[in-house]
């Protein structure tokens, strides 16, 4: 209560500051009573949402509800807040990974299935591809009822403490209203130090109410709210979306490496060319370039006179050898009766053996052009029609590499009408400098890597006994198995041989190796979290380092996709994890 001795010019400056702090948000119950009415449409837009979501990065902020299995995504920029539109949006849930709608206004709704109400928490990771710039974020899609309650639990605490820190305040401002009235009264002319005085008072409680605002902020967040910053957990079902995978720290060589150029070229044990036996023209083409083909498949049919010329020579020849042997036969009964002469019985014999000559001439002409077996036993079978034609097939199986034939084309003995190769395997080609040729021997083995980081290990089968006079280097192959779709034939590839190996006590792959606050460190799992360990690199090559200290032997550590690890490191450092 104000004293009546009070003059009218403090009466109105104390009523014009309380008016000030029961409209500002230092206290909460007037300020949420003001603003009842004004939040309300929101809190009715989110009463039917299950789960909400939330997360920012440098680049991008999302806010999500969930209701009736739809997950709709508000996407903003983070600089200014204005909508996106016409990005893509991919978001995995629960390990499946589907794309998000574009509604309007920077609105994208998901919908699954797998999304239930009832469900707790879900993480979710979204992927965004926005023009030229691409981003990734990863949030927790929490139910609407827990945030609700553990909001109310820290909003009691809050007002409870801001509630002691205005009532201490009320006692100070009170005690000061009591001393500026018995100093009205008495010593008026000191009215104008004893208003500054209040001011530096009231301005030093304000400062002390503020400060506890700000640090029931803080507390607010708690350990279970803020966890390790430093640390990233991720579930199985991420990990495998994400390509991160994971090794144990252990034992290793590291290989004294030189590295030199090399090339992939087909497996020569595994092509063919594909010729014609027989001049024709070609009536029909059953496979084209690229096809996979199976050894014995018909890869075309031709018209050939040659070949209905080879046709009718052994069809003869077996119908001169069954003439003469049958007459071979009725010669020899009647000499052993005495009725036929010895003369004869010779020519009889002579012409059967020439018929039989024939036929084995005959059968071998036609099995020089590829027919014999069934096919040939099956050529007195056939009509007229078909005597001429002559059918192609593939000596192996493999892929079509080139065709040289087209519907109508003569074709000849002279040149090839298919290639084929078997890309099961192939050969890498390695150039050896003449200085390299005492420490490179057949058993080394080999890392290889393609232009775009694919990469593959094999071991050199020869090296050459010669030097090119054109390149003056040496070859080592390595038959590659297995590889086809990463190593092609033609490719150019570096290739590294370990001449010399050096046991360690702990081996880690280089891709596991970053840095990060100038530190060098992999990310090991620590209690089912990643989090950054700083090491100690010793020994290393381009595929392989030492650790010499930072990491254990039986410590998991990742060794590919670190990129969604740091990301999320990035976001909490830039203080995602306070939602300030």
């Amino acid at each position: 209560m104000l004293s009546p001795k009070t003059s009218r010019s403090a009466r109105s400056f104390l009523i014009a500051e309380a008016l000030i702090l029961l409209t500002s948000t230092q206290f909460p119950s007037v300020a949420a009573e003001r603003n009842q009415h004004v939040a309300r449409p929101n809190s009715d837009m989110q009463s039917t949402a299950s789960h909400m979501l939330a997360a920012e990065s440098a680049m991008y902020k999302i806010n999500g509800t969930l209701s009736d299995g739809a997950l709709s995504v508000r996407l903003t920029r983070a600089s200014d807040g204005t909508a996106v539109v016409g990005a893509k949006l991919g978001l995995t849930i629960n390990g499946q990974t589907d794309s998000a709608a574009e509604k309007a206004g920077g609105v994208y709704v998901y919908r699954s299935g797998s999304l239930k109400s009832e469900n707790a928490n879900y993480e979710v990771v979204v992927t965004i591809e926005d023009g030229q710039q691409n981003d990734l974020l990863v949030g927790t899609l929490a139910s609407t009822h827990a945030r609700a309650e553990e909001h109310d639990h820290k909003r009691d605490f809050r007002d409870a403490d801001k509630h002691d820190a205005h009532a201490e305040k009320d006692d100070g401002r009170e005690k000061h209203d009591h001393s500026a009235e018995s100093r009205s009264s008495g010593h008026s002319d000191h009215r104008h130090s004893d208003s500054d005085d209040k001011k530096e008072d009231d301005h030093g409680s304000e400062k002390h109410a503020d400060g506890g605002d700000n640090q029931d902020g803080h507390e607010g967040h708690g350990e279970d709210s803020h966890g390790d910053e430093r640390a990233v957990k991720l579930t199985p079902a991420v990990m495998e979306e994400f390509g991160i995978k994971t090794e144990r720290a252990d034992r290793g060589s590291i290989a004294k490496l030189i590295t030199r150029p090399a090339e992939v070229s087909f497996n020569l044990e595994h092509y063919t060319h594909v010729v014609p036996r027989v001049g024709g023209i070609a009536s029909s083409i059953r496979v084209s370039q690229g096809d996979r083909v199976k050894s014995e498949q018909v890869l075309a049919e031709f018209e050939s006179r040659e070949l209905a010329g080879l046709k009718a020579d052994y069809l003869g020849a077996i119908e001169r050898f069954d003439l003469a042997r049958s007459e071979f036969q009725r010669i020899q009964a009647l000499r052993k009766k005495g009725v036929a002469s010895e003369k004869t019985y010779l020519a009889t014999r002579s012409v059967f053996v020439e018929a039989r000559i024939a036929l084995r001439s005959a059968r071998q002409k036609l099995s020089s052009i590829g027919i014999r077996g069934k096919v040939l036993q099956q050529i007195v079978k056939e009509p007229d029609a078909n005597i001429a034609r002559y059918i192609m097939r593939s000596p192996i199986d493999g892929v079509v590499i080139s065709r040289h034939l087209v519907r109508g084309e003569l074709v000849s003995t002279e040149r090839e009408a298919f290639v084929i190769a078997n890309l099961s395997s192939v050969w890498i080609d390695i150039s050896v400098y003449a200085s390299d040729i005492p420490v490179v021997r057949a058993g080394q083995q080999v890392i290889l890597e393609t232009e775009t980081g694919e990469k593959a290990a094999g071991s050199i089968s020869f090296v050459s006994p010669d030097v090119s006079e054109k390149t003056r280097t040496a070859k080592a192959r390595v038959v590659l198995e297995g590889n086809s779709s990463k190593f092609r034939p033609g490719m150019f590839i570096k290739a590294s041989i370990a001449v010399s190996q050096s046991d360690v006590a702990i081996r880690v792959p280089k891709s596991a190796i970053h840095v990060q606050d100038t530190k060098t460190v992999v990310f090991a799992n620590e209690d089912g979290a990643f989090k950054p360990r700083p090491v100690t690199v010793g020994r290393q090559n381009d595929h392989y380092a030492e650790i010499t200290e930072g990491l254990k032997p039986g410590e998991t550590f990742v060794t590919e996709g670190s990129f969604l690890i740091k990301a999320q490191l990035s976001k909490a450092s830039f203080g995602d994890g306070h939602n300030h």
